[in-house]
């Protein structure tokens, strides 16, 4: 390590006094303190001075002082810078260091530098050496040595002129359109002391809000500096240039998901994209190659995006030929006026909310086009749901046998799984339109075309399959329930409403006792006992005419209540799944 390493190491280390332990004096005006060792092994001390500021500030010029430590490697230069602390804080120092008040004030108030007052002093311990007194415009006069004189006054010199440099507040806001300025040179007078040409060199000084000239005093400095905010101005480019392009692929990207999105989301997509495979296959490929991403850089994703724009705009060009095909093809066979003449004669009203139906030209050509469209009735503005207390006994009638109505769309045609035939009008014993309900969340009526079965005359019918559907769904479920009887699996309660009602129980056998539980209508209730010997089930159901819809008892006799290991299990649902495997 070199000497001035071990220097600043020390100072930072805080070793050695730096305040209020060592008072200087004639006889000893510095503290010595060994700091390490050279290379040779031989010792490196520190000279320490504690050096006293005074000057003139304030607005009267009135005195004040400071002190420090400041710490040397060469002895007589520390020895020096103390003998001139001393001899300015004795009176003939003081009465020089003040000197004329009213030349201090007119020397400030032109901001002109005169040249350095010298003078001859003798110390205690030292050779006799010269002091200068130079005039700063911040503390007034100031006392220096001939090791330091030029630079304070080179400093004082550069502070009266305050050269100001031009400033560049919008330099980073179009920082393409910007070059990064050169070096200046600035010569700012001449030394009155060495009479040296005095110049300083300005570095251009670019941060993230701010760009300004700084000053340096040599040149070497300046140009690394430069080469240094260079680079940066240059690396800031770079990143502009980076962000910018990222920019505009995220436009472009973006704005070719949007014309994706809106092609999957419209009708004319959802309804005959099932008619072209390939292109719609494509398409989705590309579709879910991008969907549902964090995309950090855009510029990559740019090629899977051009997929995806290619793949929309031959499935959007293939569904505008297909649709006009289909339009063409509307138009030839007058298919608008025949389906307007059978609907408004056969299917006046909505099946469910009852309300008029107009057949308009939008509705007709969205049938007949797609093949499958939604009434405009009340449906829609009632928001019915299966728990409603106002629901009309046909959409009850309707949800409790739509299990057994044929499913009438999947979702490769762009039809809702849950829509469900609820009718039928036939032209000569053909099905030309099938009505149909959709539950997804309200129930909601509409209507689904086969133009193949379009005829203007013939003989029209128009069968309904909700009550049929019913029927169905009654039958077959005592049907079930009768081969479960039949196996010992059920046991037939026999209550006095009507057959159609019928209600059975789940029977076991514990130590030779029959216990009983019910099951009704999909609806398990377990038996409870009410008295030694006796049990009860509640038998729910839709009782016969006259009465109110409710419940009954069945008592069941058995000999001794059922212990509590014997405890029959839990009964089975019943499951409409079931009721289908069984067809």
């Amino acid at each position: 390590m070199d000497k001035q390493s071990m220097l600043v190491r020390f100072y930072y280390s805080h070793t050695g006094p730096k305040s209020g332990d060592f008072v200087p004096t004639p006889t000893e005006p510095i503290k010595t303190v060994e700091i390490g060792q050279d290379e040779d092994g031989q010792p490196v001390y520190a000279y320490g001075v504690k050096t006293m500021f005074y000057g003139v500030t304030g607005p009267f010029l009135s005195p004040a002082s400071t002190s420090h430590w400041v710490w040397h490697l060469d002895r007589e230069t520390a020895l020096r810078q103390a003998n001139c602390d001393l001899w300015v804080e004795s009176s003939e120092g003081q009465a020089w260091l003040m000197g004329d008040a009213r030349h201090v004030r007119i020397m400030l108030r032109l901001k002109l530098i005169p040249a350095p007052n010298a003078r001859v002093i003798t110390p205690v311990n030292g050779a006799p050496f010269t002091v200068y007194r130079v005039l700063n415009q911040g503390q007034g006069w100031i006392i220096c040595t001939e090791d330091d004189v030029c630079d304070k006054l080179h400093a004082s010199i550069w502070d009266a002129g305050f050269h100001e440099t031009p400033r560049f507040p919008d330099f980073q806001k179009d920082i393409l359109a910007q070059t990064f300025p050169d070096m200046l040179e600035r010569h700012y007078g001449d030394c009155p002391h060495c009479h040296e040409r005095l110049l300083k060199y300005a570095y251009f000084h670019c941060e993230w809000r701010s760009a300004y000239y700084r000053f340096c005093n040599t040149l070497e400095e300046a140009e690394a500096k430069q080469a240094e905010y260079q680079k940066y101005f240059a690396d800031r480019q770079v990143a502009e240039r980076q962000r910018l392009a990222q920019g505009e692929a995220q436009k472009y990207c973006e704005s070719s998901f949007s014309s994706a999105s809106k092609l999957q989301k419209s009708l004319v997509c959802r309804q005959l994209s099932h008619y072209l495979p390939e292109a719609r296959q494509r398409f989705d490929n590309c579709w879910y190659a991008v969907i549902g991403r964090d995309i950090e850089d855009y510029i990559s994703e740019v090629p899977k995006f051009d997929e995806l724009a290619a793949a929309t705009l031959t499935l959007l060009q293939d569904l505008d030929i297909l649709y006009e095909k289909l339009w063409d093809r509307m138009m030839e066979n007058d298919w608008l006026e025949t389906a307007r003449g059978v609907l408004s004669k056969h299917l006046s009203k909505c099946p469910l909310c009852d309300a008029v139906v107009t057949y308009s030209d939008d509705f007709l050509e969205q049938l007949l086009v797609y093949g499958q469209a939604p009434v405009a009735c009340n449906c829609q503005d009632k928001h019915w749901s299966q728990h409603d207390k106002d629901l009309p006994q046909a959409i009850k009638d309707l949800f409790a046998g739509k299990d057994c109505l044929p499913r009438c769309g999947t979702w490769e045609h762009g039809r809702s799984p849950n829509a469900r035939e609820i009718g039928h009008i036939r032209i000569d014993y053909k099905t030309a339109f099938t009505l149909i309900c959709t539950d997804d969340y309200s129930p909601r009526f509409g209507l689904m075309v086969d133009t193949d079965n379009l005829r203007s005359a013939g003989k029209v019918e128009v069968d309904e399959l909700v009550a049929a559907s019913v029927e169905e769904a009654r039958r077959q479920e005592i049907k079930c329930r009768e081969e479960d009887a039949q196996q010992g699996l059920l046991l037939k309660l026999r209550l006095s409403w009507s057959e159609q009602h019928q209600s059975w129980g789940v029977r076991m056998r514990v130590d030779g006792d029959t216990v009983v539980y019910s099951v009704s209508h999909r609806h398990v209730q377990k038996v409870s006992p009410i008295a030694e010997g006796w049990y009860y089930c509640m038998i729910a159901g839709k009782p016969p005419k006259a009465q109110k819809p409710g419940f009954r008892l069945a008592l069941i006799s058995v000999v001794a209540p059922i212990p509590a290991e014997h405890q029959p299990q839990q009964p089975r649902a019943i499951h409409p799944a079931r009721n289908a495997a069984r067809r």
